[in-house]
């Protein structure tokens, strides 16, 4: 697990208590559309964990030097606001080398409610 306080954060970001999943201490959080993180870890792979609900904003990430990949995710309607831990899974077959990974909150007809709850590295 990558510490949440070692994400470069770019716009009005908070870090707070997470009190819609049991097991997250912390989630980084934000309302802001255009707000962006970025981080590097050494690794063969990256899985990211959310908070995901109604109300939650779609994003696009960059890994090294590829191309920028647009996440709009599916939302049931049994989905609440919050609490839904989602995972994505980026990948684990990379080079074990240093990595940098950027991210972007883009609109949603949704909302705008971003939460990161976790970042995995695969060692």
């Amino acid at each position: 697990m990558l510490p949440l306080s070692k994400v470069k954060l770019k716009g009005p970001w908070t870090i707070r208590r997470c009190t819609t999943i049991q097991w997250m201490d912390q989630i980084l959080d934000t309302s802001v559309s255009g707000a962006e993180l970025l981080f590097l870890f050494n690794g063969r792979g990256l899985v990211l964990g959310f908070d995901f609900g109604k109300k939650s904003a779609d994003f696009e990430y960059l890994l090294d030097d590829g191309e920028w990949v647009k996440i709009r995710w599916d939302c049931p309607d049994w989905c609440g606001n919050y609490g839904w831990y989602r995972v994505l899974y980026i990948g684990d077959d990379f080079d074990n080398i240093e990595h940098k990974f950027e991210l972007k909150v883009i609109n949603s007809s949704r909302g705008t409610n971003f939460r990161l709850a976790m970042i995995g590295v695969v060692l």
